[in-house]
């Protein structure tokens, strides 16, 4: 079904022989998701890119006017002649409607709800909205209101949706229930139209390897140096920082916890975490002078806790930062008491306390052993 306006082409729909126009790279892209999955660390990744401008969530203002564009085609099948346009009528006064009045103005709020910007080759928005009964359908209709229409599908274990900020409250059972049916129609949509969708998982966002394929995938090249900056800032409700495990990782503080470190370091003694189920940590935290020693750091998920032996000597930062009276012995380590990974799929807050300072998370660490691959 198609709402066009008559004799009126969005801007947006971009003719094939205009510039922008290239058949790998996507005009428009849409991320479809539910609420704390990481979106709008999505979103600041994406729009790291210059040429790249998501928009955030509108309310699902997007579905509401196509759902009017709907009911109002449905109305004007009920246009009464004017001569039969009688009180006597169920759909009385419908002869006197504005349609194509009505109809111009809300595709014109599709037609320029995107700023105009000759430096922005990709755009579009995020949005949680999305249980609603004709998915399929709203999403078609994007695809064949903008040019070249891509979709991003973002899902997340639904255990930690659960246990995750606002949704903390809610019947755990129906959720699982409620995400399951969501996402099933996501994947299934996705299934369908393969060309035009990208399914990624929220631990995906810390994999620059999945980033690199998203970005492929648009048509526009990824930068680690401007993803891992993009990861370490803070986006979204009560997000914690981001401690990305691989091969090569550092420690990635959030922005809040630099303050009170002048250096820090991870190290990963278990490289392959496949066949694993328990992770041993080590690292340096070195506080600035001004911060106090490190008193305590622990990691902590639901019921699990777990703490670093503290104080071990570290010469080669001791050397790097002669000024610093706790650059001495500022390494960590979890090896005696590793974080289990039986569990599958983990989130840990990592706490430090501060002797000056106090305790503050300064640090999540998040671990998919399910796929055998690592953020």
């Amino acid at each position: 079904m198609s709402f066009d306006t008559p004799g009126k082409k969005p801007p947006h729909r971009l003719p094939r022989n205009h510039a922008w126009f290239d058949q790998d790279m996507c005009n428009h892209l849409f991320i479809v998701t539910y609420g704390r999955t990481g979106s709008t660390l999505l979103l600041g990744i994406l729009n790291s890119h210059p040429k790249i401008r998501i928009h955030g969530e509108n309310e699902g203002l997007f579905y509401q006017l196509y759902s009017s564009l709907k009911a109002l085609d449905a109305y004007e099948r009920h246009r009464l002649p004017e001569g039969n346009d009688t009180s006597s009528e169920p759909f009385f006064g419908s002869s006197e409607f504005p349609y194509h009045q009505t109809r111009n103005e809300i595709c014109d709020i599709f037609d320029h709800f995107f700023p105009e910007d000759d430096a922005v080759e990709t755009r579009g928005f995020k949005e949680i909205r999305y249980d609603m009964p004709d998915l399929e359908n709203y999403l078609d209709f994007l695809k064949g209101r903008y040019e070249n229409t891509r979709f991003i599908f973002l899902t997340r274990d639904h255990q930690a949706v659960a246990r995750s900020g606002f949704y903390q409250t809610t019947d755990p059972d129906f959720m699982e229930s409620y995400l399951t049916i969501l996402e099933s129609r996501f994947l299934g949509y996705a299934g369908k139209n393969p060309e035009s969708s990208f399914h990624l998982r929220y631990e995906e966002l810390l994999d620059f390897a999945r980033i690199q394929e998203l970005f492929s995938f648009i048509g526009h090249p990824a930068n680690e140096a401007i993803w891992r900056d993009a990861v370490a800032a803070k986006h979204s409700f009560n997000q914690k920082a981001i401690i990305g495990v691989s091969k090569a990782s550092n420690l990635v503080i959030f922005d809040s916890a630099k303050r009170l470190l002048e250096s820090s370091h991870l190290d990963i003694k278990n490289h392959e975490l496949k066949n694993i189920s328990k992770l041993a940590l080590t690292g340096v935290l070195l506080p600035f002078p001004e911060s106090g020693e490190l008193t305590s750091l622990t990691f902590q998920g639901g019921s699990a806790r777990y703490q670093a032996k503290l104080g071990i000597p570290s010469p080669g930062y001791r050397n790097k930062f002669p000024h610093n009276p706790l650059a001495a012995t500022a390494r960590f380590s979890f090896i005696p008491d590793p974080p289990d990974l039986r569990g599958g799929i983990e989130d840990f807050d990592l706490v430090a306390t501060f002797a000056n300072t106090g305790a503050e998370v300064i640090g999540r660490l998040f671990i998919s052993v399910d796929h055998g691959r690592t953020p």
